[in-house]
C-alpha cells in the first residue's frame, strides 16, 4: 500500500514537472516571439523617427528659405516702384521743358515771320513799279525743330504709359507671389508643429519599446538560470 501510495504520488509530481516544464517552454517561447516582435517594432520606430526628424529638417529650411524669398520681393517691389516713380517725375519734367521750348520757339518764329510779313509789305510799298508778290512760307527750319519737340513730348507720353502698365504688371505679379508664398508659409508652418507632436510621440513609442524589450530579456535570462 505504501509503495502504491509512494508511486501514485510520484506519477503525480512527474505530471505536474511535465505540465510545469511545458509551461516554461512555451512562456520562453512566447518570450522569445515578443523579443522578436520588439525587435521589429523598434527597427520600425527608429526608422520613423529618422524620417520625422529628416522631413522635420527639411521642412523647417524651406520655410526659412521662403521667408528669404518673401523679403526678396518686398526688396524688389519697393524698388521697382521707386524706379516706377522716378520715370514718372522724369517724364513729367521732360515735357515741361519740352513744352516751354516748344511754346517759345512756336512764339518766336511767329513774331519773326509777323515782323518780316510787315517788312515785305512796306518793302513793296516803296517800289515805283509794281512787282510780282510773293506767297509767305514758314522758315523750314521752323517746322522741323517744332516737329521734332512734339515727337519728344509725345514720346515722354508713350514712356510713361509704359511704366504704368509695368507698374500694374509688377504689383499685380507682387501680389500674387505674396497670395501663394503666405499660404505655402502658413502650410509649412502647420506641418512643422504636426510633424513635432508627431515625433515626439514616436520617440516615447521608442522609449517604451526599448524598456519592454530589455524587460523581456531579463525575464528570458532568469527563466534559463
Amino acid at each position: 500500500a505504501d509503495l502504491k501510495t509512494q508511486q501514485a504520488d510520484e506519477v503525480k509530481h512527474k505530471d505536474f514537472c511535465n505540465k510545469e516544464f511545458q509551461a516554461n517552454e512555451m512562456e520562453n517561447i512566447t518570450k522569445a516571439q515578443e523579443k522578436k516582435d520588439l525587435e521589429v517594432k523598434i527597427g520600425v520606430l527608429t526608422d520613423k523617427n529618422e524620417t520625422l526628424t529628416t522631413t522635420k529638417a527639411t521642412t523647417q529650411t524651406e520655410l526659412a528659405d521662403l521667408k528669404v524669398e518673401i523679403q526678396k520681393a518686398n526688396i524688389e517691389r519697393v524698388d521697382t516702384n521707386q524706379e516706377f516713380q522716378q520715370t514718372m517725375a522724369d517724364q513729367k519734367a521732360t515735357r515741361k521743358v519740352l513744352g516751354k521750348a516748344l511754346d517759345r520757339l512756336q512764339q518766336f518764329y511767329a513774331d519773326k515771320a509777323l515782323l518780316q510779313k510787315k517788312s515785305h509789305t512796306l518793302h513793296l510799298k516803296k517800289q515805283a513799279p509794281p512787282v510780282q508778290v510773293t506767297e509767305y512760307k514758314k522758315h523750314g527750319g521752323a517746322a522741323g525743330v517744332t516737329v521734332m519737340l512734339e515727337n519728344l513730348i509725345t514720346e515722354t507720353k508713350q514712356l510713361e504709359a509704359e511704366a504704368t502698365e509695368g507698374e500694374k504688371e509688377a504689383q499685380a505679379s507682387y501680389e500674387e507671389f505674396m497670395t501663394e508664398s503666405n499660404a505655402l508659409m502658413a502650410a509649412k508652418m502647420e506641418a512643422i508643429v504636426n510633424l513635432g507632436k508627431e515625433l515626439a510621440a514616436c520617440e516615447q513609442d521608442l522609449i517604451t519599446a526599448e524598456t519592454d524589450l530589455q524587460n523581456t530579456i531579463d525575464e528570458i535570462g532568469r527563466a534559463h538560470v
